[in-house]
């Protein structure tokens, strides 16, 4: 999700192994050669193998001076440790944010027909 806008931009799905990623991304390629490519509403899906490293570097676009090995930040020192640069995770607002979400669950859903079983 766009942090700005709120809208969906990307989207990061966790398969099991690295074939069966790969095996995802095969099926998709045969479909797009056949014009039969996914569609979410009248968008276009693409599908692309990630990395681990890729997915936190998207969800943590704030963590600057930092590099990912899998999910373990590691921060880069450039000389004076204290002024590497990384200003954190998240924001003030975000941390707001997910603190009220976790108190009041149902701000999530956005009608009563959601499928979900907070209602």
């Amino acid at each position: 999700m766009e942090r700005a806008s709120g809208k969906t931009m990307d989207a990061f799905v966790e398969v099991e192994t690295h074939a069966d990623a790969v095996s995802i991304v095969d099926t998709y390629t045969q479909r797009v050669a056949q014009r039969r490519g996914p569609r979410i509403g009248n968008r276009h899906v693409e599908i692309a193998v990630s990395s681990q490293e890729q997915l936190m570097q998207t969800l943590f676009p704030r963590a600057r001076s930092m590099t990912w090995q899998g999910q373990e930040p590691c921060i880069e020192h450039t000389g004076d440790e204290f002024s590497s640069g990384f200003l954190g995770f998240l924001t003030q607002e975000e941390i707001t944010m997910l603190v009220k979400h976790a108190e009041v669950p149902q701000r999530v859903c956005c009608t009563i027909d959601c499928p979900c079983d907070i209602h």
